[in-house]
């Protein structure tokens, strides 16, 4: 699903592109430069907006910080920098904890475009049931009842374009 190979990656290897301002920025970038999957290059690109921030337990706070603040901090006094946080308010951000014993789990992060725009993750359900089945089962050997529970749904990735992923450190 993820490639840096690719001749519009979705994929970023770059270590300066932590949760942060500058990660932010590039991650941003990478998304809205993907192309469309004509031939040679020459279609245009897509301009994916990104709608959500995901992450694993491991930098919630980081990204709480980032879409919460009003202002950020700059450490260097040599510069004039806006201290206004554009950030925030921007994505909605979702929390994974399976992300964190992933490949570089605690460092990356992801922007997903709105499944509205670009479907990358999806989840299906069996006509439409999206709740779980609960049946009575009275087995004729047992002195009394019993019941069945079942959940018939899926997920899958019909589209690398719509999510980028940032390794981070």
């Amino acid at each position: 699903m993820f490639s840096a190979g690719r001749t519009f990656a979705n994929y970023s290897t770059s270590s300066s592109d932590v949760l942060g301002d500058v990660g932010l920025t590039s991650g941003l970038s990478l998304l809205r430069s993907i192309r469309g999957l004509g031939g040679g290059g020459t279609d245009p690109a897509l301009n994916l907006p990104p709608k959500t921030l995901l992450v694993p337990v491991a930098l919630e706070a980081t990204a709480r910080r980032w879409m919460n603040s009003a202002a950020t901090f700059q450490a260097s006094t040599t510069t004039s920098v806006p201290s206004g946080n554009i950030w925030q308010g921007v994505f909605d951000i979702v929390v994974e904890p399976r992300l964190d014993s992933a490949t570089n789990g605690t460092t990356a992060w992801y922007l997903v475009t709105d499944p509205n725009v670009m479907p990358s993750i999806v989840r299906v359900f069996l006509s439409g049931q999206t709740t779980p089945t609960l049946e009575r089962s009275d087995p004729a050997d047992v002195l009394g009842i019993g019941w069945r529970v079942y959940f018939d749904c899926g997920a899958g990735a019909p589209d690398w374009r719509g999510i980028v992923r940032c390794k981070g450190a």
